[in-house]
């Protein structure tokens, strides 16, 4: 179960403008007897064995850990759990409910975005005679659900009950994307993760995580994002979530709206940025406003209808559809209606100029004893958890939220040796250029560092400051100091491939898993 592990973490995204969980309130769990459609047999428990890169030193094996969630059998002999349940596996077993014994079994499909994953048993037949649980349809408000699941304190099933306080969309802790959530008063806890949330005898949800500002509210995966997810890799493949990568503003000011040529009974948002990666890029521009996306439309709060009266992000228009499927936009732009077709092309997390790793490992480059990584948002996270994240990488991180191709490039270490003698002062600083020629990414600060011809090489910061060693002293000493450290390779393995480049078609952009 993903628990907000500081408050301040929540402090630092809202300053690099993404959107916060919207706090709920409910009342405390009941206990429940067995529901009224018995789903307990479709329950199993998942051990996972896994390592975990170290986002400050990625040239490390990384952290090794055992855990332990919940799943759920589905149809086509599959288990539907949590991505975070998963996430580092490098041994799966799956103990069904009533039995004793543990099977091998292997991750199939990640989506870290919508936080799902599908496992599979090595011997999918010793899941013959068990009924999978059907995907149900998203509950009403005040529907009674039960989550499922072996959290920890026990060994054995835990039923709980509860109702729908609210579905919203909220931030995911496991990727900070922004999705379709159900948020219930059903207890639930460490463990649960990857349980069914259950009505009438259908899986309406996963249990995912509690809410921001209260520990004991549970949120789960909500069932339009698990249908997207299982319809996504009926294929073989998984492309993601679609997403339009545009910031919009409320319209509630009168005179915000009239200096737009908003009309009397016109209602919509304003359009802040455009990526340039967006599908919409050259189509929608800063200063028009969207007033319906895919036949809904968009409210003076960037809000669209979900049913009824109840209403959600205006994203939810965008997330419900497949990468590479097309919607409407409409628009006004200078008081004047338009309307354009969009090629949703981009899922959630690809081109992310401070990406989200999960298990991958980061990109570094020594040269000369100084140890440069390109910041990643798991870097982020463990500085912040550790009270130890430089806040003067803030103007540089949210500079490259607009800037496609960049990394913020951080000099993290000083491996202290002859050459590099007087600059253990200079780690934490972001790197801007090399020989005075600006880098935005560390393949080319490494091609700058390496492939210069005169004696020196100087690494320059902010206000003027730089980092410079004699060329040859530190391509010498390079291989002495990785000896000394324990360290394989002066770099990681990415920045010795053939570059990737995610395009706005979105088409072969990097795909999970």
């Amino acid at each position: 179960m993903r628990f907000p592990a500081r408050r301040v973490v929540l402090s630092f995204l809202s300053l690099l403008l993404l959107a916060l969980a919207v706090p709920c309130a409910a009342t405390a769990a009941d206990e429940a007897a067995q529901p009224a459609t018995d789903a307990s047999p479709a329950i199993v428990k998942i051990y996972v064995a896994a390592v975990m890169p170290d986002a400050f030193a990625p040239w490390r094996p990384g952290f090794s850990s055992d855990k332990t969630g919940s799943g759920a059998v589905i149809e086509g002999h599959r288990i539907l759990t949590n991505a975070h349940v998963v996430e580092g596996h490098t041994f799966v077993q799956v103990r069904l409910h009533g039995h004793p014994e543990k099977h091998a079994a292997r991750v199939t499909f990640v989506s870290h975005e919508a936080d799902l994953a599908l496992v599979e048993l090595e011997e999918p037949d010793r899941l013959d005679g068990i009924e999978p649980l059907p995907l149900g349809d998203l509950p009403e408000l005040r529907a009674e659900v039960s989550a499922l699941g072996f959290p920890e304190g026990g060994d054995t099933l835990s039923i709980t009950k509860g109702v729908v306080t609210r579905v919203e969309h909220v931030m995911y802790l496991q990727s900070w994307a922004r999705l379709l959530s159900i948020q219930m008063d059903a207890a639930i806890g460490a463990g649960s993760s990857g349980g069914p949330l259950v009505h009438d005898g259908s899986l309406v949800g996963v249990a995912a995580q509690t809410t921001v500002t209260n520990d004991t509210i549970g949120c789960a995966v909500a069932a339009p994002v698990v249908r997207q997810f299982l319809d996504d890799v009926a294929d073989g493949r998984i492309d993601g979530v679609p997403t339009l990568r545009i910031d919009t503003q409320p319209l509630g000011n009168p005179a915000l709206r009239g200096s737009l040529g908003v009309q009397e009974g016109e209602t919509g948002a304003l359009v802040r940025t455009v990526a340039p990666v967006s599908p919409a890029a050259g189509i929608l521009l800063p200063g028009d406003v969207l007033t319906a996306v895919d036949g809904l439309d968009v409210a003076d709060d960037s809000t669209v209808e979900l049913r009824g009266r109840e209403r959600t992000d205006l994203t939810y228009a965008i997330d419900r559809h497949q990468v590479g499927e097309t919607v409407t936009l409409r628009f006004l732009r200078a008081g004047q209606a338009r309307e354009a077709r969009v090629r949703l092309g981009l899922a959630l997390g690809e081109a992310e100029l401070v990406p989200r790793l999960h298990e991958r490992p980061g990109d570094y480059y020594i040269y000369g004893g100084l140890v440069f990584l390109a910041v990643t948002q798991d870097y982020v996270i463990r500085a912040l958890e550790m009270d130890s994240f430089n806040w003067n990488l803030t103007p540089y991180i949210v500079r490259a939220l607009e800037h496609p191709g960049e990394q913020v490039i951080l000099l993290q270490a000083v491996l202290t040796a002859s050459v590099n003698q007087g600059y253990g002062k200079a780690a934490g600083e972001v790197i801007q250029s090399v020989d005075g020629q600006p880098v935005r990414s560390l393949r080319e600060l490494a091609a700058l560092a390496e492939g210069g011809d005169g004696p020196y090489v100087t690494f320059g910061y902010r206000d003027g400051g730089r980092v410079t060693l004699d060329r040859e002293e530190a391509r010498r000493a390079t291989p002495t100091l990785l000896q000394r450290h324990g360290i394989a390779t002066d770099r990681s393995a990415s920045l010795s491939a053939a570059p990737q480049v995610a395009s706005s078609a979105g088409s072969e952009a990097l795909r999970v898993p």
